[in-house]
């Protein structure tokens, strides 16, 4: 073991006061703060709904491996973080309209953003047209994609995911709810992302079919196709907040591609995917909304780069124009005039752009003397533009009950609406696909609350308080050199400045193995590991934050590691003449924590010399048998197999 020495000024503690939660947390993956660091689930993971849980790192659900939420349960994310299901591997997210599974901010009720986490990714081995993918320039390792268009990847179904889409660099971050070559074999629907730092949905490749999806406020597209995705979607609602835009690119409804460069425009399988009964809003949700001058919102209906995307029996509002046809590749999909082989369609859709006096479509990637059969084009399908082709019309002339709230929108078609009029067509579409007479998504015969977005939806993430009664955990510091250690997770704020105020220079040091590094108070502490820092005079800290369960140290050679002890006390039980080897030996089931270490996952003895955990009494070294929360600890691991997992865990 290693001790710091070097003279220190005197410094006083104060009182920590963060978010924390009611229920038992429990730190899943590899601890608060660890970024980026890959995480494997390596068996099946079933969690509880009477826990909070916190999702840390990249966190991947191994091949051939599964990980069960039950209903009710609600998971916060640290950030960076990122549920990860590998191809091979299965999620069972199974929520109901009342008991949905929640995807959250860790931050407090008024301080949430967009990016704050990382976001939910699902990878299958469905069939894409690229060879060997990757998700958004590699920022999730690891590839997707296959040849088995009926993949399973489980089920996903009544779920909210909100304030995700960490921003890891320009123009790389994660979606809401990320889809890499899954297949039709996976379930979902009644899915709500919500306040995405990029898109809400984000298709790459794959079969996989969707209903009943809701995306809001998410920065850039609502729903974005790549890669030949081939899937079917019905019943959908997507509504721009206009103070939420992309701050690099264009914020659309719908964005679709074949692929990413024109050398790929025409590799199969085509990007293809059919939506129908969509009801998408626009920053300018009514006519009198007003939206900011900054603003990066543009087309609603993003068509490029060969793809053959069909929206049907639709309605589109609010966007400053209506499609854009990007490439000449796109258009001739058309197959205009005689339509034999009409590929793309735009049909029975009614739209209401804002732009004013302009062409509502956009045609410049095709010869200018080509506009004209975009317009025979688009007025041929049923759809609604405006008294004169291809201009735009104001939000209020579909008549949706009420737009006026974000928190609480109405977007059924009220009374006199040509969304129940106007007509639909559902002729050569799969069996998937149900009927229906009106346009949209929302039936208008039909209460609100007896819409499909009754009561798992939430249209106010921001101010909703998911998890509340903060808990403290009071530590003593002696004067002078002190191991300390979180005791509690600590959502809003874990810099060094917050959770130990006061030290000398205001930094803490950790053991990397070899060398000590310095945090200073900008740095972020975690539970899990143990830190040196330095106090005047005795004083007393409380930390407030969530009570943890389990978390663990991974030790990757032989030698010493310094580790915590969070709010459990972690004690040898054993009679006094027992050897206190007995600390790895596993769990022992009277009620505190338990020192242990796995391999494989497996409880293993004998990996922490002559099993002593030593502590440091603020003049010498000593061996314990029992650790106080908040309190650090050198162990030392020995020779043998590793990874080994030093794993403090309550039972």
């Amino acid at each position: 073991m290693k001790r710091i020495s070097l003279a220190l000024a005197a410094a006083a503690i104060m009182l920590f006061a963060g978010q924390a939660f009611a229920q038992t947390t429990v730190v899943l993956g590899p601890g608060v703060g660890s970024g980026r660091t890959v995480y494997h689930q390596t068996s099946n993971v079933t969690l509880s709904a009477s826990n909070v849980y916190v999702l840390t790192g990249v966190y991947f659900v191994d091949p051939t491996y599964s990980i069960t939420i039950p209903a009710g349960t609600t998971i916060v994310g640290d950030s960076a973080a990122v549920l990860c299901i590998s191809p091979g591997a299965q999620i069972h997210a199974t929520g109901t309209a009342t008991s949905p599974i929640i995807f959250t901010s860790a931050k407090p009720v008024g301080t949430r953003q967009p990016g704050d986490w990382g976001g939910v990714v699902i990878l299958g081995n469905a069939p894409t047209n690229q060879t060997n993918p990757i998700i958004e320039g590699g920022i999730v390792p690891g590839s997707y994609g296959g040849s088995n268009p009926t993949d399973n990847s489980g089920e996903f179904q009544y779920v909210r995911i909100e304030f995700a889409g960490y921003r890891f660099q320009l123009n790389n971050e994660v979606n809401g709810l990320t889809l890499g070559g899954v297949g039709s074999g996976t379930t979902i629907d009644h899915v709500q992302v919500s306040y995405s730092f990029d898109d809400g949905f984000e298709f790459f490749g794959g079969t996989v079919n969707c209903k009943y999806m809701v995306t809001v406020g998410e920065t850039d597209d609502g729903f974005d196709t790549d890669f030949g995705y081939n899937g079917n979607i019905q019943f959908g609602f997507q509504m721009k907040d206009p103070n939420f835009w992309d701050p690099t690119d264009n914020s659309r409804a719908f964005e679709s591609d074949n692929c990413g460069s024109s050398s790929c425009y025409g590799t199969s399988p085509r990007t293809k995917a059919i939506f129908s009964n969509f009801t998408v809003i626009g920053p300018k949700r009514t006519n009198s909304t007003t939206v900011p001058a900054a603003e990066r919102f543009d087309y609603a209906l993003m068509l490029r780069r060969g793809t053959q995307l069909n929206i049907l029996n639709s309605a589109v509002v609010g966007y400053e124009r209506s499609v854009s046809f990007r490439d000449a590749e796109t258009y001739a999909s058309m197959d205009y005039p005689s339509y034999t082989n009409e590929d793309i369609r735009v049909r029975n859709t009614s739209f209401a752009s804002y732009a004013g006096a302009v062409d509502s479509v956009e045609t410049s990637g095709i010869p200018s003397t080509d506009k004209p059969n975009v317009n025979a084009w688009i007025n041929r399908n049923g759809n609604k533009w405006g008294t004169t082709p291809l201009l735009s019309r104001q939000p209020d002339a579909l008549l949706l009950t009420n737009m006026v709230s974000l928190t609480a929108p109405d977007p059924r078609p009220a009374t006199g609406s040509e969304l129940i009029s106007a007509g639909t067509d559902f002729s050569g579409l799969p069996g998937f696909f149900t009927p229906t007479s009106y346009r949209g998504a929302f039936d208008p015969s039909l209460s609100l609350a007896g819409q499909w977005t009754a009561n798992w939806t939430n249209f106010d993430p921001q101010n909703t308080p998911y998890v509340g009664g903060a808990t403290s955990t009071l530590n003593l510091h002696n004067a002078g050199w002190n191991l300390v250690s979180v005791p509690r997770f600590v959502a809003s704020d874990s810099t060094v400045a917050t959770i130990f105020p006061g030290t000398l220079g205001g930094v803490v040091y950790e053991y990397n193995g070899v060398s000590y590094n310095t945090i200073n108070g900008t740095g972020t502490v975690k539970v899990g590991p143990a830190y040196w820092a330095y106090f005047a005079t005795s004083k007393t800290t409380s930390v407030n934050g969530g009570d943890v369960e389990e978390f663990k140290l991974t030790a990757t050679a032989e030698g010493w590691y310094l580790i915590g002890c969070p709010n459990y006390t972690v004690e040898d039980k054993l009679p006094d003449l027992a050897p206190i080897g007995n600390w790895d030996r596993g769990i022992d089931g009277d009620g505190d924590a338990d020192l242990i270490t796995l391999v494989g996952g497996t409880p293993v003895t004998g990996r922490i010399l002559a099993g002593d955990v030593w502590g440091y009494n603020g003049a010498t070294y000593e061996t314990v048998n029992r650790m106080n929360q908040g309190r650090g600890y050198w162990v030392y691991v020995t020779p043998g197999t590793f990874p080994v997992d030093i794993v403090v865990k309550k039972n």
